[in-house]
């Protein structure tokens, strides 16, 4: 395959829209990334079961640079929790980690459908959801929330999210105030994008001897995509303050499902 300079603007206007909707409604781009990477790797003439895996892990790995930048920012307003942080972030290692190393073992087909059937469960909670609610039950013993954390790692992997979609909600639910959940999941996001990139890289390419794989990593679109990415999720954030975020959190949910059903239907046929 190859990888022309039309790709990489293509790469750069995805990671600046995907960069962008990250800040303004909170959500991890691997949601919107997956899909148009699926349809642009087709594009490139690849088979849709291999093209389907590359685009979970290219997109798990254009989730770390903006991860990291999300983190410094919700640092410096001192909104990170870092005891929570140290205490899941082995957990989050090691279910991303194991679940990225065997996930180019899996059908397509089963992994589209659940994709599809993941964004479409966070599509409805974006739509019926008060992003200021808050419980104001207690945080679980650590060990709870260690096997908690898990499963959280893994799904996120197998997904290609940051884990903010399951991470906020769960923080939030536990008595943690809204903000701090955000920022607390924003700095867990690192530790699961590095492991699962890592986990997608070791795994041997689906394309020998290709100059552009590392695994199952397309790397000139990760860096592209999250160059992009980088540029626009500040503004974004800025926007979340400013714009009232109840219509665009539902239009962007439908455009989320439409996306996955387009490219469970793709994989399929």
């Amino acid at each position: 395959m190859t990888f022309q300079l039309i790709d990489i603007f293509y790469c750069l206007a995805l990671g600046c829209v995907s960069g962008f909707f990250a800040g303004l409604l909170g959500i991890g781009g691997g949601l919107l990334l997956v899909p148009v990477y699926h349809t642009l790797f087709v594009h490139f003439g690849l088979p849709t079961d291999i093209a389907f895996t590359m685009s979970l892990a290219t997109s798990t790995a254009t989730i770390l640079p903006t991860s990291i930048a999300s983190t410094i920012a919700h640092a410096r307003q001192g909104g990170v929790q870092w005891k929570l942080v140290w205490a899941m972030s082995s957990a989050l290692v090691g279910g991303a980690l194991l679940t990225s190393y065997f996930v180019p073992e899996f059908k397509a087909s089963w992994l589209a459908a659940l994709f599809a059937v993941f964004v479409s469960v966070v599509a409805v909670s974006m739509c019926c959801r008060d992003a200021e609610a808050a419980n104001e039950s207690s945080l679980p013993k650590l060990r709870w929330l260690w096997l908690i954390s898990v499963g959280v790692g893994g799904i996120s992997a197998l997904v290609a999210i940051g884990g903010g979609v399951m991470i906020v909600p769960l923080l939030s639910h536990f008595g943690l105030q809204v903000r701090k959940a955000i920022a607390t999941s924003a700095a867990c996001g690192v530790p699961i994008s590095a492991a699962a990139t890592l986990g997608y890289c070791v795994h041997q390419s689906p394309i020998p001897d290709s100059p552009w794989l590392v695994g199952s990593v397309l790397w000139p679109a990760a860096l592209c995509t999250g160059t992009g990415a980088l540029l626009t999720v500040s503004f974004g954030a800025r926007c979340s303050r400013r714009w009232p975020t109840f219509w665009l959190r539902r239009l962007f949910a439908v455009l989320l499902i439409a996306l996955a059903i387009k490219t469970v239907i793709a994989t399929f046929t």
